[in-house]
């Protein structure tokens, strides 16, 4: 090795024994991968493989087209499912967007967008294309995943074939003005929840508030006024309703704002008569599983006695497909088949033995006496106790309890029981 000009003899030897060290350290590293290979499966050692490379173009995408962390891009299930290329152009389009209006105060300088260029005539973002990516693939990705970019219209991406892609800000659903104003409503919900570490607990909440706080309506629809807002946050944020897709992707932006991943799960609904309607709902992920909550559903007869509230409260897959045409062939990573944080599970309200049924129900009973008016008890059964059987277990469990009356509804084993106290 020749001496470098300038250094030192001492300089030299600190950088030979770096050098050495960086040796020593990539030889540790290929033996310990070696021993790890040699107790792995073929298809383990490929999965590993994988999760590797994931990892660098991870990284290599980061430093290209960094978001901020605190945007949560692991939240965002479409993007996960994108090629490298077209998760490149996701990264792009998705800071472009977030540039032309700041969302919740982020903004992003031009270098931080390295292949943007601004026309002077209309502010617009170029994107040369390096490899064919499918566009509209990207765009929908996007659209599905980011319920903050409710500005965004397809209008605003336009396509010049072979080589490049245009983004313009000149058509926006908003004006400036009033996006700013969305926003900062937006931003005071998100910071509703802080401090609520616990998934579930998180989620609960969620739930809870967008129930309290908004209603499900699809009256425009139907008498034919129907437009884009109805499907966004903005109709909650300016009418205080809107459709399952409003509610849905209000769940999504608060659960994902926190650091919960959700897919927005899209199929159609399936009516007692058959009849079918295109739905909306969210895959929740807690742990290693992912959960159903179709706010919409509990939020259709909330308040009232014939529908449990939390009847479709992280349901499996099994549970979802009786009513819809949700698919593993369209969300093959969603895999829904724990039970673990289902709401009546997680509660301590899933029955499974009428002496469980009698003492939830004296409990409950108990704790009421002396309040006057009507009361509501909610438990789930399995489908293998019968249902008369259950009913007078709970009339069983009232009877030592004077100016205390009950009656109750059955749904597939979701009961609701009406506790009267005079």
């Amino acid at each position: 090795m020749s001496k470098k000009k300038g250094l030192s003899d001492e300089e030299l030897d600190l950088l030979i024994k770096e050098y050495r060290e960086e040796l020593d350290e990539l030889e540790e590293n290929r033996r310990k991968r070696a021993e790890a290979y040699a107790q792995m499966t073929d298809e383990e050692i490929v999965a590993h493989i994988i999760s590797d490379l994931e990892m660098v173009e991870s990284d290599v995408l980061d430093q290209a087209y960094p978001i901020p962390d605190c945007l949560h891009l692991e939240t965002r299930y479409y993007y996960s499912t994108l090629t490298f290329d077209e998760k490149e152009l996701y990264r792009f389009m998705v800071l472009c967007y977030l540039d032309i209006e700041p969302v919740f105060n982020y903004a992003y300088s031009e270098d931080i967008i390295p292949k943007t260029k601004k026309a002077q005539s209309l502010p617009t973002f170029i994107y040369d294309i390096e490899n064919p990516v499918e566009i509209a693939k990207v765009f929908e990705a996007i659209i599905w995943d980011w319920p903050e970019l409710y500005y965004v219209t397809r209008e605003a991406l336009s396509f010049v074939p072979p080589t490049s892609i245009v983004i313009a800000d000149g058509k926006l659903q908003y004006t400036k003005r009033e996006i700013k104003q969305i926003n900062k409503r937006l931003e005071e919900i998100i910071h509703i929840f802080d401090g609520i570490e616990d998934p579930f607990e998180l989620e609960l909440a969620v739930h809870d508030y967008i129930l309290k706080s908004f209603d499900y309506d699809d009256t425009d629809r139907y008498e034919g006024r129907e437009d884009d807002e109805m499907f966004t946050v903005v109709s909650l944020v300016k009418k205080g309703k809107g459709v399952c897709a409003a509610l849905t992707r209000m769940a999504q932006l608060i659960l994902q704002r926190h650091g919960i991943p959700v897919a927005n799960i899209i199929a159609d609904s399936i009516g007692p008569d058959g009849s079918r309607e295109l739905h909306s709902w969210l895959a929740v992920k807690i742990g290693d599983s992912y959960y159903h909550l179709d706010i919409t559903a509990n939020e259709c007869m909330h308040g009232e006695i014939e529908y449990p509230p939390y009847k479709s409260f992280n349901l499996t897959d099994e549970e979802v497909m009786k009513n819809s045409t949700f698919s593993h062939e369209k969300y093959p990573t969603i895999v829904c088949n724990s039970t673990e944080y289902n709401y009546y599970h997680r509660r301590g309200l899933y029955f499974r033995t009428l002496q469980e049924i009698e003492n939830g129900v004296k409990s409950f009973a108990r704790d009421k006496v002396g309040k006057t008016g009507h009361h509501f008890y909610y438990f789930r059964t399995p489908k293998d106790l019968n249902e008369r059987e259950c009913v007078n277990m709970i009339y069983k469990a009232i009877l030592d309890f004077s100016g205390v009356d009950a009656s109750y509804l059955c749904d597939e084993g979701y009961f609701t029981v009406r506790i009267e106290v005079e």
